[in-house]
């Protein structure tokens, strides 16, 4: 179904955190990273997408761009 919605609404931002969640729970983190590298380039000034880009890269192993979107997400909070 999160696909389906993203073929429908592609750059919708609760889309996207939906599909990338989905994606966690099925162990595709390589393909939740893209994801939520996509709502990141969709809202560049969210904090709570880097958090969650920064959460699915540590899972990942890439502990150093993890670290950077943390620090970025920090920067943005009001």
């Amino acid at each position: 179904m999160a696909h389906e919605a993203v073929d429908i609404q592609p750059e919708h931002p609760m889309v996207l955190a939906t599909l990338g969640k989905v994606q966690i729970a099925n162990k595709d983190v390589s393909s939740a990273v893209s994801t939520f590298r996509k709502l990141v380039d969709l809202q560049p000034k969210s904090a709570q997408a880097l958090v969650m880009l920064a959460e699915v890269q540590a899972m990942n192993k890439q502990p150093q761009a993890a670290i950077e979107n943390v620090e970025a997400a920090r920067s943005r909070r009001i």
